[in-house]
């Protein structure tokens, strides 16, 4: 299955063409909190998206952390606008503003289609997600521990999800790397395949579905940013 990496600003989208020449698909997008996203980056963004060199657009989103709620609507807005128009799905990063990104998505973007990455929430908080036609990706934080195993499950047997990594951000605590790199995906998958009690032949034919139907293309798992 393939990589699929992730450019939260106009330093990493030069950086990510290099990928591209390798065969490696990526998304781009203005991040939400990371401190060297700008508005400046947007035409760059729109270029990318001329020249189909990206497969979808994120990180895009809201988060709590930044205090300038205002400035991340705009540019929510603008590139969920941007995916409607080059037809692109989108990795929407969210951070203790769901219900703001429900309001936004059901009533001025219905035909959002994408992720919602490093899912971390409640099976109530994913029904409400499915119901928008989107789907999460399963990670680090959710299959470490016991407090969000109903959601696990309710996510796995919905068929619902993708896996990353989100690498070098989440490591899992019971990755035996020294460093988080896309290599503790493998562990991340064994981990939902243990948690969930599904065969990871089940659980890898699903994630190659989802991301042929969602972008169009071969199968491939998202592990980095």
């Amino acid at each position: 299955m393939l990589p699929v990496s992730s450019a939260l600003c106009k330093n990493e989208y030069d950086f990510h063409r290099e990928l591209s020449e390798k065969g490696i698909p990526w998304t781009a997008g203005i991040h939400p909190y990371y401190h060297k996203s700008s508005e400046r980056d947007f035409q760059a963004l729109v270029k990318l998206c001329d020249r189909k060199e990206i497969i979808g657009i994120g990180e895009i989103g809201l988060d709590s952390r930044n205090p300038d709620s205002r400035y991340q609507e705009k540019l929510l807005r603008m590139q969920l606008d941007l995916a409607r128009s080059y037809n692109l799905p989108v990795v929407l990063h969210v951070v203790k503003n769901h219900e703001r990104m429900f309001h936004i998505i059901r009533n001025d973007f219905p035909q959002t289609r994408g992720i919602v990455h490093g899912f971390y929430g409640s099976a109530e908080l994913f029904e409400s997600y499915r119901r928008l036609g989107l789907l999460v990706s399963i990670g680090g934080r959710i299959t470490s521990g016991r407090s969000r195993l109903e959601a696990l499950k309710q996510i796995v047997r919905s068929g619902k999800y993708f896996f990353e990594t989100d690498a070098p951000y989440q490591k899992p605590g019971y990755s035996p790397e020294n460093s988080h790199t896309p290599r503790n995906l493998l562990t991340i998958i064994h981990a939902t395949s243990t948690l969930t009690s599904v065969p990871l032949q089940e659980l890898a034919q699903v994630q190659s579905k989802n991301f042929r139907e969602l972008f169009d293309i071969d199968d491939g798992i998202i592990t980095t940013k």
